[in-house]
C-alpha cells in the first residue's frame, strides 16, 4: 500500500468517527487496533516484540533502580519548583543540603543526570508539539 493510500484510508476512519468525543472516538480507535492485532496476525513474530519508545531515555529503569530524586516525591517537587532562575548544580545541591539534610540530598552528578531528563523530557515534548 502507497503512503498516499495509506493516508485516504486513515482519512476515511477519521471521518467514520465525526461526531464522536475525543475519548469515544480513542476508544473505538483502541479496539480496533486490538481486534487487528488478534485476528489478522495470530503468531507473527512481529507482532510479539516490544515496541520501540521514541526515547530510550524516558523508558522506566528497571525495579529496584529508581533514581534518589525520582523516589523521593518531595524532593523532586522541590527541584519543579525552583524556577527559570540559573543556579549551578553545587548551588542546587547546598540548597536541598539545607533543605533536606546531608544524607537525604542527592550527590551533584544525581542532580545532573535529573536534570539532563528534565531537558530531554522538554525537548520530546517541544518535539510533539511542533
Amino acid at each position: 500500500m502507497t503512503p498516499e493510500e495509506t493516508t485516504r484510508q486513515a482519512g476515511l476512519i477519521v471521518a467514520s468517527l465525526q461526531g464522536l468525543s475525543q475519548r469515544e472516538a480513542l476508544a473505538i480507535l483502541a479496539r480496533a487496533m486490538t481486534s487487528v492485532l488478534e485476528h489478522h496476525a495470530p503468531g507473527r513474530e512481529e507482532f510479539d516484540q516490544p515496541c520501540p519508545t521514541v526515547n530510550p531515555y524516558l523508558r522506566r529503569k528497571p525495579s529496584g533502580q529508581v533514581g534518589i530524586i525520582d523516589s523521593d516525591l518531595e524532593m523532586k517537587a522541590f527541584l519543579h519548583r525552583l524556577g527559570d532562575e540559573y543556579r549551578t548544580i553545587g548551588q542546587i545541591r547546598q540548597m536541598l543540603i539545607t533543605t533536606f539534610g546531608a544524607k537525604r540530598a542527592p550527590s551533584e552528578s544525581s542532580i545532573h543526570r535529573y536534570l539532563q531528563k528534565i531537558a530531554r523530557q522538554q525537548d520530546v515534548n517541544q518535539e510533539g508539539r511542533k
